[in-house]
């Protein structure tokens, strides 16, 4: 296992700007594009209940993991392909065995709130994964929600799953440096070895590439770790690490192989495209979402709709509880 892996979530987190509709031959094509310039694990999108969201062509919303592999290429070269599932939002029982023949690895999402109040129910689910075959990704959101104790707990439930990663996560993109450092190292320091830790960022603060060039340090070749990204940073609201900022880091600096310019040609073919008709990246909205820990889904909800400015968003977000995960909009999604 390679010290530090690059986990592209362009198709997952990055499709949420789209509804995830990226079409059937960019998400072949990107697929390919990341394997091949050598990003360790490719998330291929979520996996939902088909009452809550009916797979249609084209989406990265699946109901079953077999959807997924037309899209695999038939050369994997080493790349992992995982899909992603929010506790709640789909039935553990009927996720069908690992045959090997498409996506091989399950992250699985979960609140404080569900963790205290149905924390026999993510256990049942979480073994069920790894009983069907599958490697598992734990990810706790909202870390910053979490007081040292809570993620103690968390983590002594973590350490008997044996899961192959625990990842920190900063919903909101809430969190600076001092922040970051001090759940890597509570983590680090109780997490057993073999577990790796991953690191979801957002770039509210303009701080997801700071977050993983430290986080590359603290681990310091002891802790495998598992680093979040998307292509051009695509991403609800302020958006995510960026892949090439990083792997470009990782190849100038850590001798890494991974192949920079696929990953340009790709952003060139499909997100420059995006791009000149969504919005994502820093914005003074998504600033303020980082401050006052709220859903990106609000502040777009009350920029478009209501065309309200800086200073009026501030005061209303500042009224919504912190530990209010939904939105203001009718479309409600968890921010992992």
């Amino acid at each position: 296992m390679k010290n530090v892996q690059v986990l592209d979530c362009t198709l997952r987190d990055g499709g949420r700007v789209i509804n995830c509709e990226f079409g059937e031959k960019t998400i072949s094509d990107m697929t390919k594009d990341l394997t091949m310039s050598g990003i360790d694990i490719v998330e291929m999108g979520f996996l939902r209940d088909p009452n809550i969201v009916e797979y249609r062509t084209g989406h990265t919303f699946f109901n079953h993991v077999l959807q997924m592999r037309p899209f695999i290429p038939s050369e994997r070269k080493g790349t992992m392909y995982v899909a992603f599932i929010d506790f709640n939002m789909y039935d553990f029982s009927k996720l069908e065995r690992c045959d090997g023949s498409s996506a091989t690895g399950i992250r699985v999402g979960f609140t404080k709130k569900q963790f205290i109040e149905q924390q026999d129910e993510i256990k049942k689910a979480l073994y069920q994964v790894k009983e069907k075959g599958y490697t598992l990704f734990v990810q706790g959101v909202n870390s910053l929600g979490y007081s040292d104790k809570e993620l103690l707990n968390l983590i002594d439930l973590i350490n008997g799953l044996e899961p192959y990663s625990y990842g920190i996560v900063d919903t909101y993109g809430a969190m600076y440096i001092e922040d970051m450092i001090h759940f890597y190292e509570l983590v680090d320091y109780n997490l057993d070895a073999d577990i790796c830790i991953d690191i979801h960022s957002h770039n509210n603060f303009q701080s997801s590439f700071a977050f993983a060039q430290e986080i590359i340090k603290l681990a310091n070749g002891k802790r495998s770790i598992i680093l979040d990204a998307t292509l051009n940073g695509m991403g609800k609201g302020a958006g995510n690490l960026n892949t090439e900022l990083i792997i470009d880091y990782l190849v100038r600096k850590k001798n890494s192989d991974y192949d920079i310019d696929r990953i340009l040609d790709c952003i060139d073919k499909y997100l420059v495209p995006l791009k000149d008709r969504y919005t994502w990246g820093y914005s003074v909205p998504a600033f303020m979402a980082g401050i006052y820990r709220s859903h990106p889904n609000n502040v777009i909800y009350l920029t478009e709709k209501y065309r309200l400015n800086s200073k009026d968003i501030k005061y209303i977000l500042s009224g919504i509880e912190e530990i209010h995960l939904g939105a203001l909009s009718e479309t409600v999604y968890l921010y992992p």
